[in-house]
């Protein structure tokens, strides 16, 4: 799970606060308000880049292999801002 800050008014804090399980609370109140459905996380650039590959290139056959290898050194190679 992904901890967040979220800032409530007094009252509000004071109550959730002196529930039994306040996190499932939020937790449950939250999907409700978001349609009880989960988003997926956007995927990074590299995810994005590979699926393209995967979904748009030719048939590489014997050289499947090698062209992964060589995705994987330019994987480590090159960072984008996001990667952090």
């Amino acid at each position: 799970m992904t901890q967040i800050t979220v800032t409530l008014p007094d009252e509000l804090a004071r109550r959730l606060e002196v529930m039994p399980d306040p996190e499932r609370f939020v937790v449950e109140v939250v999907q409700e308000a978001l349609g009880g459905k989960q988003q997926k996380p956007r995927a990074t650039k590299w995810a994005r880049l590979t699926e393209r590959i995967d979904r748009d290139s030719p048939g590489l056959g014997d050289y499947t292999e090698q062209f992964k290898r060589d995705m994987q050194e330019v994987r480590e190679g090159v960072e984008f801002g996001e990667d952090g």
